[in-house]
């Protein structure tokens, strides 16, 4: 059997039937950077922030006023734009509007997290595993799945970054460590390896203090965030044997 490369008129799905959709699977790929038009081109504008995932089929990009602009793929309403389009161009995000500047953002497979410059998190999106940081999921009838279709404000605070896996989420806040969604192997931190998911954000025993350097290092879709210190680096491991929060020494 042959092989072939996709054309701008083949398709690996079956075609959405939303206009929006398909006009953006008609057009055909883009091999070479190339900037942005519309609302990220605006005169007196800049662009300080850009989320995406290795698990993700969607974006999002924040500019020195702190508006948020998301496209990409919405089928479980990932962008927050109160509906289940595709979006084949930046668009605002205009439920936060007005309500706080977001700060930073982190896109996992079918959610998104937004943080705002007042320490609030906002989820929308797939819940399906907790992952939105709800503190539950809702139970909905056969064949329906909890989905967040504009942002809601997750239940931590004090938040200064985020981010995510496939189907979980992780949260810095006030020099803890928070996390929610699918601990399937391990990726929560919190020692327990189990398909069942945990829908309330829980603080991992590992807590930095403001004298210490931090950051958040997105990691693959079941690999969850590495912390990395001026000292050490810690994990979560996605071993099924031992599935825990590791440290290990950094190489001078």
């Amino acid at each position: 059997m042959g092989f072939r490369s996709l054309t701008s008129t083949d398709h690996a799905h079956p075609v959405p039937s939303d206009p929006l959709t398909r006009a953006s699977l008609d057009r055909p790929s883009t091999c070479a950077p190339t900037t942005l038009s519309l609302a990220l081109r605006s005169p007196g504008k800049n662009i300080k922030f850009i989320a995406a995932g290795s698990a993700a089929c969607h974006s999002v990009a924040v500019d020195d006023e702190g508006t948020c602009y998301v496209w990409g793929r919405n089928e479980k309403g990932q962008l927050g734009l109160g509906d289940q389009l595709t979006r084949n161009v930046p668009t605002e995000l205009t439920a936060l509007k007005g309500v706080a500047k977001v700060v930073s953002a982190a896109c996992g497979r079918y959610h998104t997290v937004f943080v705002t410059d007042t320490g609030d998190a906002y989820a929308s999106g797939s819940n399906s595993s907790g992952q939105c940081g709800q503190g539950f999921v809702k139970k909905l009838k056969k064949g329906e799945e909890d989905l967040l279709l504009e942002p809601v404000k997750c239940r931590v605070s004090g938040c200064s970054k985020v981010a995510v896996g496939a189907e979980f989420t992780m949260w810095l806040c006030d020099g803890s460590l928070y996390s929610a969604g699918l601990p399937q192997y391990g990726q929560l931190g919190h020692g327990g390896f189990s398909i069942s998911t945990d829908v309330r954000p829980r603080a991992l025993t590992l807590t930095l203090t403001r004298a210490t350097r931090y950051a958040l290092v997105r990691q693959g879709p079941t690999t969850s965030i590495t912390l990395l210190t001026a000292r050490s680096r810690w994990c979560s491991t996605r071993s099924p044997s031992r599935p825990r929060l590791r440290r290990w020494r950094a190489r001078r």
